[in-house]
């Protein structure tokens, strides 16, 4: 499954830190409340991101769990 740190629409800020860390986040072109779920199959505004910047998000994300 697809999470949001691989979309370029991942906005970890706008989310609970609990959601961001497993990779979901609030969705700037969504309407306001939504959250990616883990229960949905796809997105339709899913645009990736490169491989190198997942991999930047994935250290942010482990970097705040150590703070």
């Amino acid at each position: 499954m697809t999470t949001c740190i691989t979309c370029q629409h991942w906005q970890p800020k706008e989310t609970s830190p609990a959601m961001a860390r497993m990779g979901f986040a609030q969705c700037m072109k969504k309407a306001r409340g939504h959250t990616y779920s883990s229960g949905s199959p796809a997105c339709d505004f899913h645009k990736p991101v490169d491989e190198a910047i997942t991999q930047k998000r994935a250290i942010f994300i482990k970097s705040k769990d150590a703070a």
